[in-house]
């Protein structure tokens, strides 16, 4: 996940304390999943400041890039 121009997060699943299969298992058990359907599990620990150049603001541009798939981009909006 970036914020353009400021990489916030390279994560490989292998590393999760739960396993990939449980993070399907669990909202399977609630929704029908379909294909195309992508499960956020927020980040990993240390992730992230308060303050600072990756600090998400209205304006801005949230990337998630899955490779070999394509780039989700989410502009930040003011909440009203």
């Amino acid at each position: 996940m970036s914020i353009p121009d400021h990489p916030l997060i390279f994560f490989k699943p292998s590393t999760s304390v739960i396993g990939t299969e449980d993070k399907i298992v669990y909202p399977s058990n609630v929704m029908t999943l379909l294909p195309g359907d992508m499960i956020s599990t927020g980040t990993p620990s240390g992730t992230g400041t308060p303050e600072g150049p990756g600090t998400m603001k209205p304006g801005g541009v949230v990337e998630v890039r899955i490779e070999g798939i394509d780039t989700l981009r989410n502009h930040i909006v003011e909440e009203k």
